[in-house]
């Protein structure tokens, strides 16, 4: 897995994928993913939410502190 943004910022990931089914769960990712997009994922269509069980990853970050700021993060 991966996620890029740019040059700016990169996430790598090895692992597994495993399917959320216990109600509880998806309870959270929905409610986690409703909060953040404003609409529950599962009013977009047939969705299946994964979590990913990592062995393996990193973050790479270009200019970090500039990279922070742009994004809110007072650190």
């Amino acid at each position: 897995m991966a996620h890029i943004d740019g040059e700016a910022v990169a996430v790598y990931a090895h692992g597994r994928a495993v399917e959320i089914t216990d109600p509880d769960e998806l309870a959270d990712a929905d409610a986690h993913w409703t909060a953040h997009y404003g609409s529950s994922p599962f009013s977009w269509g047939d969705v299946v939410m994964y979590r990913l069980e990592a062995h393996w990853m990193v973050g790479y970050a270009f200019e970090r502190e500039t990279l922070l700021r742009g994004r809110g993060v007072d650190r």
